[in-house]
Parts: structure tokens; C-alpha cells; sequence
């Protein structure tokens, strides 16, 4: 093999390595769950599965006994640590949470709730997985928000954006003074460039509509 085949070779090689991590940061974009989004899944998915975990606390009387069943697509094995304590072990990926509080149903609760947050935020439960288990339920605040439901396929694929800093460019006190010149045909553009801050009233944001806060 001559100089020449050998850095194409090594060029080529180098090419594939940068678009296999340019691709594996896109995936792994699309797949990260935001931290509120991650907050209200981790309620919502905890709600349902401690009724389900509910029934097996019956059979379980001494810190041996275990129960192994199915929660989303996931192995898992419940059992006592204590007469308020329990312990949920996610057998795909060893993660265990252990729940206390004043009563068994606290317990379960506690634990419940700390093994979903782990696994959302891990990607080993992700929003794929619940849409391919066409799992929908209701926002974990029905007082605020009545009838609202989450459907973790309306999730899937967020807008990417990246938003514009919320400085001012030219420094406070020349855009302050020029903010009139923002709604200026003449100067918008330059203007919410340069003086972003500014021209939107330290919101840094054009919508100023209320947020809805039942939309994950």
C-alpha cells in the first residue's frame, strides 16, 4: 500500500468518524427528554404504575419476599425493606430505588416515583418506547389543567431552535437610548440584531401571549 492509499484511507476513515458522531448528537437531540417535560412524564407514568404495583404489596410479608412483574415494557421486582420501605429494582438495567415513608402506600409511592425519574432521565425509558406502547394519560394537575391528556407521541419530535442571546449587542446604553428605532422599517433588522434586549423589553421573546401551562 503506497503513501498515497494510505491517506485516503486515512482521510475517508476520518470522515466516517465525524459523521458517525455528528449523527449519534443529533439522535441523541431528538431523544433527550427536557427537564420539566422529564418532571411532569416522571408524575404522570409514577401515578399509574403505583396502581399497579398495588397489588402485589399483598403477597409480599417479609424483606425476602419479591415480586417480579411487567410496568411499561420494563422486568421489574418489588419488595419490603422495612414496614414503610420498599425497594423497586429495574431488572434491564440493575437501577433499584428504595421508597420510605409513613405508611406502606407512602413507601411505594416514594420508591415509585424515583425509579421512573432515573430511567426517563437515563433514556432507558424514552418517548419512543411509550408511544410504541400507545400509553396515554392524564396531566398530573387536573385541577389546573381538567381533562387534559399527555400523549408521549405528540412528544416525539420537538422544533429544535436556538435562541437568540438576550444581550444587548452595542451595550445598554446606545440601545436603550435608540429604542424607538426598533419597530423603524428602516432599522428593525439591524436593531433586533444588535439590541435584542432592548427592542423586546428585557423578555428577549416577541410573544407575549400567555404560556399554556397544560402543554408539555
Amino acid at each position: 500500500m503506497n503513501l498515497k492509499t494510505t491517506l485516503t484511507l486515512s482521510v475517508l476513515l476520518a470522515f466516517a468518524l465525524v459523521l458517525s458522531i455528528q449523527c449519534s448528537n443529533e439522535k441523541n437531540q431528538n431523544t433527550r427528554i427536557e427537564p420539566v417535560t422529564t418532571s411532569i412524564l416522571t408524575t404522570a407514568l409514577s401515578s399509574l404504575a403505583v396502581n399497579l404495583f398495588q397489588g402485589l404489596l399483598g403477597s409480599l410479608f417479609k424483606p425476602s419476599d419479591y415480586q417480579d412483574t411487567v410496568i411499561f415494557g420494563r422486568a421489574m421486582r418489588i419488595k419490603m425493606c422495612g414496614d414503610a420501605c420498599v425497594q423497586i429494582t429495574d431488572r434491564g438495567s440493575s437501577i433499584t430505588s428504595t421508597g420510605t415513608g409513613a405508611t406502606l402506600q407512602e413507601a411505594l409511592g416514594d420508591a415509585t416515583k424515583k425509579i421512573f425519574d432515573e430511567l426517563l432521565k437515563k433514556n432507558l425509558l424514552s418517548l419512543h418506547d411509550l408511544c410504541v406502547l400507545h400509553i396515554t394519560f392524564p396531566h398530573p394537575n387536573q385541577a389546573l389543567c381538567p381533562g387534559a391528556i399527555i400523549n408521549p407521541c405528540d412528544l416525539l419530535h420537538p422544533v429544535l431552535t436556538t435562541p437568540t442571546p438576550c444581550i444587548n449587542k452595542l451595550g445598554d446604553s446606545y440601545c436603550n437610548s435608540n429604542v424607538q428605532r426598533c419597530e423603524d422599517h428602516l432599522y428593525q433588522s439591524f436593531m433586533h440584531h444588535n439590541c435584542w434586549k432592548a427592542c423586546t423589553n428585557g423578555l428577549c421573546s416577541l410573544n407575549n401571549g400567555p404560556v399554556d401551562p397544560c402543554k408539555v
